[in-house]
């Protein structure tokens, strides 16, 4: 929104370079997909009882960027099969926590095959060649399309601000969806194809220049902003009386998040994101 905002003091129609990630690998989820079948062949036993306790042992920080929060979510979702992957590694709580987390599930089935049916669905009848190219599908499908878009058409035409998105041009995005993965992500490399096409026109500083994306203090602002705002939404009171989650994990979530043993700024974001949206429109739940 602000940045909108100010690109509107200046200019009317703006240009996005939404659909780039999404289209040439530039995610480190899509790189990461592709190294998860490489590990997985390791023997089990050298994965379970030494890579991964050592890896988990990397500190839990809550900056920008938490490594063992990441290496946790990277573990969690190489449990499930390729068509999952991506959702646990995007989303907030894997499976068993959603179980952990509901107070009563009732009648509402809990199985990752009904939760995801929409992204099983799509991932299923995309014909592609290799599993890596669903994964592409799906992220142009869901996350660019229900997420990002979304996004940015908001925040652009709350200031009267057009945006226009190149690479989504559909003769663009079909000739990509053709080109061999190697093209996209090149061993470590992400859009690989697009760096090499800017060769000539941007400087090496920028081509090379680590990814950065539009993030907020998350971490902090549920620590310390947004703390009063968060007893509200996330207190047991509120979550007794509603008898939707259990309060006592909730509770452990943000003990263990304020006192820094623990990163749970994505999974408290949710839940209060949550919290907001059904007090906005006065839902009750019992």
């Amino acid at each position: 929104f602000l940045l909108s905002r100010l690109a509107r003091s200046k200019v009317t129609v703006a240009l996005s370079g939404d659909g780039g990630d999404e289209l040439f690998g530039g995610y480190e989820n899509l790189k990461v997909f592709k190294f998860a079948d490489y590990y997985l062949k390791l023997p089990q036993v050298l994965r379970r009882s030494v890579l991964e306790p050592l890896l988990r042992r990397l500190p839990v920080t809550q900056g920008y960027v938490s490594p063992g929060k990441w290496l946790q979510q990277f573990f969690a979702g190489m449990e499930y099969p390729q068509w999952l992957r991506t959702q646990i590694w995007q989303g907030a709580f894997t499976p068993p926590q959603q179980q952990e987390l509901w107070a009563d599930a009732g009648d509402l089935s809990l199985e990752p095959e009904d939760i995801y049916a929409e992204t099983l669905d799509l991932y299923n009848h995309f014909p592609a060649q290799e599993p890596l190219d669903r994964v592409f599908y799906l992220f142009a499908r869901q996350f660019l399309l229900d997420r990002v878009l979304v996004k940015v058409d908001r925040a652009s035409m709350m200031n009267s601000l057009e945006v226009r998105a190149p690479f989504l041009d559909k003769d663009v995005i079909e000739f990509v969806f053709r080109l061999p993965n190697g093209m996209k992500i090149n061993g470590t490399t992400s859009k690989y194809l697009l760096k090499q096409a800017m060769q000539d026109y941007l400087p090496k500083n920028i081509r090379r220049r680590k990814k950065r994306g539009f993030m907020i203090p998350t971490s902090l602002y549920l620590k310390k902003n947004l703390k009063e705002l968060v007893e509200d939404m996330l207190g047991e009171t509120r979550l007794r009386r509603q008898g939707l989650f259990r309060p006592e994990v909730i509770r452990r979530l943000r003990t263990d998040h304020d006192a820094g043993r623990k990163d749970y700024r994505r999974e408290l974001w949710t839940l209060l994101v949550l919290q907001l949206w059904l007090h906005h429109h006065q839902v009750t739940v019992s």
